[in-house]
């Protein structure tokens, strides 16, 4: 079983990576800021933006680009409003909707490298989104689909296997850290990782030395 201490070093590493995760999926606030009419002391406040968003929209339904945007713009307002109000989640929430419009939209990725790194960017920013509203089912579906679309992305799994323990999927966990230890057995959280199993499973997890008959 870990020591505190080290179980608390382990956790920091893995906050400290996913908190750069939620930077990247927040990262388009700073930018929308940056451009007239999306906030950020520009010469229109970001609900004209929407409004303009919506109305293209209503021309175009699927029309994936302008999805994003308004996904976009949505995080945006929320970023604006008080931390923790009812108008930041709420502006959140739709966000992370027309997040998944979008994905939709996208449609299958196939063989598509380009659009395969778009939905993973859009993931991660579901994940930002999720975590900030609190909801922990919803962070375990979007990894369980991140995971679907980069099957040999360890780290993903770490980060999966983290949000289904939180939200008290043990079983979902165990698998998740399991497979983060079959892609990444020797990596510098794998003894960390093991450890964690064994206190979730009751049993030692074997090292790879053991598995290999070493």
């Amino acid at each position: 079983m870990l020591l505190d201490r080290k179980r608390v070093k382990f956790w920091q590493r893995i906050i400290f990576g996913f908190m750069a995760l939620l930077m990247a999926g927040f990262g388009i606030a700073g930018v929308l800021g940056a451009f007239p009419g999306c906030g950020g002391g520009g010469p229109a406040p970001i609900t004209d933006r929407i409004a303009q968003l919506e109305a293209k929209l209503q021309a175009s339904p699927a029309a994936a680009a302008t999805l994003r945007s308004l996904a976009e713009a949505y995080q945006q307002l929320g970023a604006q409003e008080p931390q923790g109000s009812e108008a930041q989640a709420a502006a959140w929430q739709t966000a992370a909707e027309y997040y998944q419009r979008y994905i939709e939209a996208l449609g299958d990725p196939a063989d598509d490298a380009g659009t395969t790194q778009k939905l993973a960017d859009t993931y991660i920013t579901l994940a930002s989104l999720y975590t900030q509203l609190g909801d922990a089912e919803a962070l375990v579906r979007v990894y369980g689909q991140l995971t679907d679309l980069q099957p040999n992305n360890a780290e993903n799994y770490l980060y999966y296997g983290q949000a289904a323990q939180n939200a008290g999927r043990t079983d979902l966990a165990i698998l998740a850290y399991r497979k983060y230890l079959e892609l990444e057995p020797d990596s510098q959280f794998a003894a960390d990782v093991r450890a964690l199993l064994e206190e979730l499973t009751g049993e030692p997890e074997p090292s790879p030395s053991a598995t290999d008959g070493g």
